[in-house]
């Protein structure tokens, strides 16, 4: 039975007369990290605050190993709970040995320090722990990653029996969230326990043993951080995370273009068929999985099962009508990437030419479009990989659903594979097929559930075993998910 490290019984602690923990309880295992994730900035600060003993709740108690946890009044004596804030505390102009070794040894009182030995010691401390970093670098030239690690280690070197990881961020590659995920388990190993605040449910994932969610101050619920609870997980994530609301234009003020018509062959026999109009997003959600296999893994209409009319045309030139350009694709279901090509070549592929007609690379649209890319998805580390085999998957989707927006549809037929494989990945398709509608795109999205529906579409389309449904108010599209029969008329 794995024994009981710390404990926060029934904290209470008030801002502005307002409680901002409310009956809060927690408890951490030894040697097991435990992810907290919270939305809210103000319950975060104040949870990180009590646990280092900065301040003192208006009620409850905090244990460690069985004892009341009081507060201290030197925070240099406290090193029970030692922090690791978003900024690196590491000192740049300081090698990695002596940002680890010489301020502990300074605590002792010990001023006989050999630097030829200290080094020798922190390489070999950082190689058991299978840092592949030089102790005599200067810890300025870390990367982000390398910082964090750096600092791990170096609160266990302190003494630390409860490492607090305070907003750990979402935008490390795969293999860096590998890297310190293994770093963490071989301390965990020693006794030593993590508690990893964020408000980034991907960088929970990839680091604790358990999560617990927080909301108005109180622990909702817990789970284990297995594949089995991943569902639940993502589900919880979808309630908490706050959705920006979509202004809709009236259509009785606004005069709609039809672009197309698409229709879908469907298990009920009757075939699905959908107008489309410039600006607008049409959802359908598929509860019988049928109508979904009309796009192949790649996104390509497959067997002619989905067939465009084109009742209106979507502009005009000096010859005539032009019909507009559909594109058809899958979000989720497969990496769309080619591993080996940097992130700005896949983010332009099948876009823009590399090359001119005398085989010169155009560097001049590169560094634009990787601009544009980071500004759009607020992370500039992304674009500065090397190749993409190590981007996280919420990364991958953004240069996907990107590179979707740079080849500029008139109509958009998409799917989601598993709306509640990631909530972020969602997330980001969500936020590129608003700005694209935004920009007059028709489109139109196939769904196979309800779990992390938003309420952002025009109009929502319910396929069940009892047939079609047309014009489904949003708030009955969950009720419907089993396949319980709404009386709406077909649209004219």
């Amino acid at each position: 039975m794995r024994r009981e490290l710390f404990r926060a019984r029934e904290i209470v602690y008030m801002q502005d007369d307002r409680p901002v923990l409310d009956g809060l309880n927690l408890n951490v295992f030894q040697g097991e990290s435990l992810g907290i994730f919270s939305v809210s900035k103000s319950i975060r600060n104040a949870l990180v605050q009590v646990l280092v003993n900065r301040i003192a709740p208006a009620s409850g108690i905090l244990f460690l190993n069985g004892v009341p946890h009081t507060r201290i009044t030197r925070e240099t004596e406290s090193l029970s709970v030692i922090r690791i804030l978003p900024r690196s505390s590491l000192v740049s102009a300081r090698t990695v040995w002596e940002n680890i070794l010489v301020i502990r040894r300074r605590r002792h009182f010990s001023f006989l320090m050999n630097p030829a030995v200290m080094r020798k010691q922190a390489q070999s401390l950082l190689d058991e722990y299978g840092l592949q970093i030089d102790a005599g670098c200067l810890a300025g030239g870390l990367t982000p990653a390398q910082h964090y690690m750096v600092e791990i280690l170096k609160a266990y070197v302190m003494g630390a029996q409860i490492i607090l990881i305070d907003e750990f961020p979402f935008n490390f590659t795969a293999d860096e969230y590998r890297k310190i995920r293994q770093l963490m388990k071989l301390i965990q190993d020693n006794g030593i326990s993590f508690l990893v605040i964020s408000s980034h449910m991907e960088a929970i994932k990839a680091t604790t043993d358990r999560i617990a969610f927080l909301s108005r101050g109180k622990v909702l619920r817990i789970f284990c951080n297995i594949p089995e609870q991943l569902d639940r997980i993502n589900r919880m994530v979808s309630v908490l995370l706050p959705s920006t609301p979509v202004e809709k234009n009236p259509v009785e003020a606004v005069k709609k273009e039809r672009v197309c018509q698409v229709s879908f062959d469907t298990y009920t026999g009757q075939p699905l068929e959908v107008e489309l109009y410039r600006g607008e997003i049409t959802i359908v959600i598929d509860l019988t999985r049928t109508s979904l296999k009309a796009l192949s893994g790649d996104g390509d209409v497959a067997n002619g099962s989905v067939s465009v009319n084109f009742n209106r045309t979507a502009g005009d030139n000096r010859n005539g009508h032009v019909r507009p350009h559909v594109l058809a694709m899958s979000f989720g279901g497969h990496d769309q990437l080619a591993a080996g090509l940097a992130p700005a070549d896949n983010l332009c592929m099948g876009v823009y030419r590399r090359f001119s007609t005398l085989g010169v690379i155009k560097p001049r649209r590169i560094r634009s479009v990787k601009q544009e890319f980071s500004e759009w998805y607020e992370n500039e580390r992304v674009m500065e990989q090397p190749d993409s085999r190590e981007l996280s998957r919420r990364a991958k989707a953004a240069i996907v659903v990107y590179r979707m927006m740079l080849r500029r549809p008139d109509v958009l037929i998409g799917r989601i594979v598993s709306t509640n494989r990631d909530v972020y990945t969602y997330q980001i398709v969500r936020k590129g097929l608003l700005d694209l509608s935004a920009g007059g795109a028709a489109v139109c999205l196939l769904l196979s559930g309800t779990e992390l529906l938003e309420d952002f579409a025009d109009r929502y389309i319910m396929i069940t075993e009892n047939g079609i449904h047309y014009n489904v108010p949003y708030e009955r599209t969950a009720d419907m998910d089993g396949g319980v029969s709404w009386s709406a008329e077909k649209e004219i």
